[in-house]
């Protein structure tokens, strides 16, 4: 027998419990009551099955995850630390045994992990044949918000974390299905399906850092974003981008391009930014590259050769035709 809305409310509430003594209220009531310290964040993102997600190659734990991840690495992004979240989901109601309970328990752990309480949200009955939606709002809070728009001249452009893996594996679990996960390119796989947001980063890069963005939308998305937002010309060596042999070696199997997937792929969660070179050098983060340099100027450029070669504008588009 399929469990109630006021009975599936009920299970969720135990399964996340609140992970700090901010949540003054939480799940149960119209909406919650929480504390919150300095300047506020707030993120949303949706995940829709058959566009972000597709329950032939990952589960409901992964999909949990992901949907967490996602607005970690926003959070991220703005030089802040994440707190509270709320969690919509909208499905057919013969679906929910074999989703919520998997859903949960994925996106509990990533909760637990970047201490982030569940404090709420909303389950929806979708028709029959209706996909999936899975929607959080992720609250966060900093002292000091970096933005997109806050690039200097002589700035060094950093970048934490990898690009091109989310795509890649992609790719090969759209070519393998399930199997890729224990093949010998199980870690671009985990990539696509369980990202980790640079959320460790924070503390080390908030103080120094003039602009930030994270990698979801393709890494030449990102940087004309940054590019544009603070009205500067960004200079970048691709050759500094550290693409693994991992990535290589699959692209050389599935005939596509590392570099390619690198700058156009998305869904990597990557921190990108500038920042003087001097505090730059002074991290000690695991996964820093610095691949280029902030000049006066616009447009995003591949070197600082003369002709210089303009990067070609791409990565994802929510409305742009599959």
């Amino acid at each position: 027998m399929s469990k109630t809305e006021q009975q599936w409310i009920e299970a969720i509430s135990g399964w996340v419990p609140p992970t700090d003594t901010s949540v003054l209220v939480g799940i149960g009531d119209d909406a919650a009551v929480f504390e919150s310290r300095g300047l506020n964040v707030a993120t949303t993102d949706t995940l829709v099955e058959g566009v972000h997600f597709d329950l032939s190659y990952c589960l409901p734990e992964e999909v949990g995850h992901k949907a967490l991840a996602v607005n970690l690495s926003d959070i991220a992004a703005m030089a802040a630390r994440p707190s509270q979240a709320l969690i919509s989901l909208v499905l057919p109601a013969a679906r929910a045994e074999s989703f919520v309970p998997g859903f949960y328990a994925g996106l509990s752990i990533l909760a637990r992990e970047n201490g982030v309480n569940i404090i709420g949200g909303n389950l929806s009955r979708a028709s029959v044949t209706a996909p999936m939606v899975v929607s959080v709002t992720l609250l966060g809070e900093t002292e000091r918000p970096v933005l997109r728009s806050g690039a200097k001249v002589g700035d060094v452009v950093f970048l934490i974390g990898d690009v091109g893996c989310a795509a890649a594996g992609l790719a090969l679990l759209r070519s393998e299905g399930r199997k890729a996960i224990g093949g010998p390119f199980k870690d671009l796989v985990r990539a696509q399906l369980r990202p980790e947001a640079q959320t460790s980063a924070v503390p080390l890069i908030e103080a120094a850092a003039h602009a930030l963005i994270d990698v979801s939308d393709g890494l030449a998305s990102e940087l004309y974003h940054l590019s544009e937002g603070s009205r500067m010309a960004f200079e970048i060596d691709t050759t500094h981008l550290g693409l693994g042999s991992d990535l290589l070696s699959a692209a050389q199997v599935l005939g596509q391009d590392p570099l390619h997937w690198a700058l156009y792929g998305g869904e990597d969660y990557a921190l990108l930014g500038t920042a003087p070179a001097e505090a730059v050098a002074q991290w000690r983060i695991p996964g820093l590259k610095t691949i280029g340099t902030v000049r006066q100027g616009q447009g995003v450029w591949i070197g600082s050769t003369t002709p210089r070669k303009r990067l070609a504008r791409g990565g994802h588009d929510h409305f742009e035709a599959p």
